[in-house]
């Protein structure tokens, strides 16, 4: 259960910290905002403010606990219906409550770098509807693009990487 505090409180802040900027975000917003966009970055989707927030919020939060609590529910399933690295190990009755709990551990952190990455397309979002005419930054949308794909690189190596087998002793 220890292991679960830290990313568990992270999850926590940063589901409140995209709460807030949600919020602070779209309040300086007109009733109509541009909240999808062309390749060139010209708006061709809108949202009423209040809309926008409603769904941001939703999908941002509800991303985050959906992509948790399914990875939770592994340890309701047959071992044979998960699938993981080294399978002959880690499907042991013995092994596979613990390959459950790395999903879930690192599941939180996936929520967590998913609505982090969210909070950015939030404020890229703000930014192009202050410009007059909206206009979306693709420089500054290629560049949160290709950090969220890295960092998600680096999130399914980690999880490899504690599918390896444990060495004896």
């Amino acid at each position: 259960m220890s292991s679960l505090k830290f990313p568990l409180a992270v999850s926590l802040v940063v589901a409140l910290v995209y709460a807030v900027s949600t919020w602070l975000f779209a309040r300086d917003l007109p009733d109509y905002v541009a909240t999808h966009f062309d390749a060139s970055g010209r708006p061709n989707g809108w949202m009423a403010r209040s809309g926008m927030i409603a769904f941001d919020l939703a999908l941002g939060l509800g991303s985050q606990v959906f992509i948790s609590l399914m990875c939770w529910l592994t340890r309701h399933l047959s071992p044979a219906r998960v699938n993981i690295p080294n399978k002959k190990y880690w499907h042991q009755p013995e092994h596979f409550p613990a390959a459950c709990a790395i999903l879930f551990r690192h599941s939180l952190w996936l929520g967590s770098l998913l609505v982090t990455w969210m909070i950015l397309l939030n404020y890229q979002v703000r930014q192009a509807n202050l410009a007059m005419p909206p206009h979306l930054d693709q420089q500054a949308f290629i560049i949160a693009m290709v950090s969220f794909l890295g960092l998600l690189v680096w999130w399914i190596i980690a999880l490899l990487r504690l599918y390896r087998i444990p060495s004896a002793g």
